[in-house]
């Protein structure tokens, strides 16, 4: 769900659709048909999905410490996906869907 509770849909790519299956089999089993889940088995947050991601960003930097420079939020993930699209699509009207 995205910003005035509107339903985004996002395209996944061979690779990407293997990882979910490969997470779906590996995660425990949980009630919740939300993908990705907190500690407690509930849907992640917004703010948790960030600190996960704060983490992750941070043990990255201390392999590649040009990554401390750049700012790496949801957001900017997002963006970098849209622009993945536009790049392999060449239609700017697949990205607005």
């Amino acid at each position: 769900m995205g910003k005035g509770r509107r339903e985004r849909v996002l395209p996944l790519w061979k690779e990407t659709v293997s990882a979910i299956e490969a997470w779906l089999k590996a995660r425990p089993a949980a009630g919740a048909a939300e993908l990705f889940l907190n500690a407690a088995g509930q849907a992640m947050t917004r703010s948790g999905f960030e600190y996960i991601l704060a983490k992750h960003v941070a043990v990255a930097a201390q392999h590649q410490t040009s990554i401390t420079s750049k700012r790496v939020t949801p957001h900017v993930l997002r963006h970098s996906c849209a622009m993945h699209t536009l790049q392999a699509t060449g239609d700017v009207r697949k990205v607005a869907l």
